[in-house]
């Protein structure tokens, strides 16, 4: 079969095929064949042209073997030939019946009346019945749509800890009501889900007892045990998850509304104003008793970020996100510059180190992780794939309760930041130099707001040096061992990549039951 070659020229579309040179004289051609496919769009063309050369290559067959060509008449023939490939017969809806005798021109024509009738009866206000109900089998399962959502969601280069996170939320949904249409997932699905959550045991993916039982036996177990469930924020996030999977489902017309739209454990109230508190003077006496830190606080993030929080009242998120190059000389004071996770326009900050950060060597400490890792590496390395989650966890759940024993449920990590403004409150540091070092936004009168400019360098570090905690001075941080930290840091980075790779991947198989 001649190979069509396309060609797109200022007058529409051109194909070429190649003539063996035996045809070349009985043919009155030369090397090539041209005939316009003017008329037709790129898809229409490529068809068209690979249709004419099947078909040339049956002439030349037929003509090879002799079977009823006559070559003083073969250009005629072959020009009959494919101006009859080219006939044009169309029957409307009305029942009127078109033909062309192959010309190009005719064809055209043909084609921009029909596309007029099709435009015209469009137009007109016939009633039309409501397609009917698109099949079962059409219908998008919402075991599809989850692992298109999670394809997609991995796309934009979020935390491998967040993808595992909402994988689980969104297979835990599809455990419970079991695999059905998406545009099925309605109100009594969110009432097992909603009881599910009220009742599921924290760590239920992680706990070597739990994480291979089925979303209906874990709930049972915990119910049966009266195991005490996660936190009332926690099942807001996974409510958040949801409503961000339904809302994408919408985005793509598969449903109309969002069935976890409406659904709260906490009112924003309630949200905006959990309780917490300032640690006091013996609380910080027991987190930082420099021998209990030694025995428990054995790694880069667990040693420096408890401390950097205390004495910068940075969030979590803005401390365990630090890099190298984030720690940087500005005015001739180093300080943290906080940008890689921040919540409002104030977040984005420099905030210079305090004295006692200084005096306990983080600047060696820093120069220690460039020279191992480099300047992009994190401050703080942490193996796991959600540094924010893994040192919140491991400071609320293990450090502060299990290990230093105060299970007030006011006090979390997040009462450093607490603490320090409370600290620098009372050292009569004003409101609007306190929030240029932690990061909140910048309310009062408009005066302040428009007109005063923020504060220097070197004020921040005056309002640094007011906050002084009362607790124990801390040892200097333990070189060696964060030497050999820092050492096998990226074979044991890569090992824990892995494993949590292996994670997601069983995770997004369908869950039992």
């Amino acid at each position: 079969m001649p190979k069509p070659l396309l060609l797109r020229r200022p007058s529409g579309f051109y194909v070429r095929f190649y003539v063996p040179a035996r045809w070349r004289a009985s043919l009155g051609l030369g090397r090539y064949l041209v005939r316009s496919l003017a008329g037709f769009d790129a898809d229409s063309a490529r068809l068209e042209a690979a249709r004419l050369g099947y078909a040339l290559g049956q002439w030349f067959s037929a003509a090879k073997q002799g079977a009823g060509v006559s070559f003083t008449k073969s250009k005629d023939e072959l020009d009959d030939y494919l101006r009859s490939l080219r006939r044009l017969e169309v029957t409307t809806p009305e029942g009127y019946h078109f033909k062309t005798d192959g010309s190009e021109h005719e064809a055209r024509e043909l084609r921009h009346m029909l596309a007029d009738l099709r435009a015209n009866r469009a137009a007109q206000s016939y009633a039309v019945a409501p397609p009917p109900p698109a099949p079962e089998s059409s219908k998008p399962l919402l075991s599809e749509r989850i692992d298109l959502f999670l394809t997609q969601f991995k796309a934009r280069k979020v935390s491998a800890g967040n993808v595992l996170d909402t994988a689980y939320t969104l297979r835990l949904l599809l455990g419970l009501v079991g695999d059905k249409p998406l545009a099925e997932v309605a109100a009594p699905d969110m009432d097992i889900l909603m009881d599910a959550l009220a009742n599921l045991p924290p760590n239920a993916s992680k706990d070597r007892v739990l994480r291979d039982l089925s979303p209906q036996e874990v709930i049972a177990k915990a119910k049966r045990e009266g195991i005490e469930p996660i936190a009332f924020r926690t099942r807001e996030k996974h409510l958040d998850r949801l409503r961000a999977f339904f809302n994408w489902a919408i985005e793509r017309e598969d449903i109309k509304r969002n069935p976890a739209a409406s659904l709260h454990f906490l009112s924003r109230e309630q949200e905006e104003t959990r309780d917490r508190r300032a640690f006091t003077p013996e609380e910080l006496a027991i987190i930082f008793d420099p021998d209990r830190r030694a025995e428990h606080c054995t790694t880069p993030a667990q040693w420096w970020c408890p401390l950097v929080a205390l004495f910068t009242g940075a969030r979590v998120a803005e401390v365990a996100l630090l890099r190298v190059s984030d720690l940087v000389q500005v005015d001739g004071a180093y300080g943290f510059q906080f940008h890689w996770k921040v919540k409002n326009a104030n977040s984005r900050r420099f905030v210079p180190l305090h004295i006692e950060l200084l005096r306990v060597g983080i600047t060696e400490y820093r120069r220690l992780v460039e020279q191992a890792l480099g300047p992009e590496a994190p401050l703080f390395p942490s193996l796991s794939a959600d540094p924010v989650d893994a040192l919140g966890d491991w400071f609320n759940r293990t450090y502060l309760r299990k290990v230093c024993g105060l299970t007030d449920p006011k006090l979390v990590y997040y009462c450093f930041r607490h603490t320090f403004a409370t600290l620098a409150d009372r050292a009569g540091i004003i409101d609007a130099r306190i929030a240029e070092i932690t990061g909140h936004s910048a309310r009062g009168s408009i005066l302040r707001w428009h007109y005063i400019d923020p504060g220097t360098v070197r004020q921040k570090c005056e309002t640094l040096r007011a906050v002084q905690p009362s607790m124990p001075p801390s040892a200097h941080y333990p070189k060696a061992l964060f030497v050999d930290y820092l050492n096998t840091y990226p074979k044991a980075l890569k090992r824990a990549r892995s494993m949590a790779a292996k994670r997601v991947a069983k995770k997004q198989k369908p869950a039992k039951g």
